[in-house]
């Protein structure tokens, strides 16, 4: 019984230390558009920054930057309460990129911050 509740304590101890990882890979770099569309990987982090100009359906947005367009899903629960957003804010997108074999790519947002 003693050790079983020493290996639980150790299994705590160390999932709680994985979950506090602040080294290289644990926050991902802004990216552009283009980086995005032609270099990022299936599941890959990234963060984007730049305007949504076009909504396209109920949580699917087209994002634009000085690079190019992506387009990007954003759930309502991840949309900031309040806020109002037009082609002219801008914001900034932190989510996993869905890299499609056949259809169109997108990035999954999980946060959205308004810069302007």
């Amino acid at each position: 019984m003693r050790t079983l509740i020493l290996a639980s304590l150790l299994t705590c101890v160390v999932m709680s230390a994985n979950a506090q990882y602040a080294g290289p890979g644990a926050t991902p770099s802004v990216i552009t558009a283009k980086e995005l569309s032609a270099n990022a990987k299936d599941d890959q982090r990234v963060v984007i920054r730049g305007y949504l100009i076009q909504q396209l359906g109920d949580e699917t947005y087209r994002f634009r930057d000085e690079t190019g367009e992506v387009l990007v899903k954003i759930d309502k629960k991840h949309w900031p309460a309040g806020v109002s957003v037009n082609e002219k804010t801008v914001v900034e997108l932190t989510g996993k990129y869905d890299k499609e074999m056949v259809g169109d790519s997108k990035l999954e947002v999980r946060s959205f911050k308004v810069l302007q």
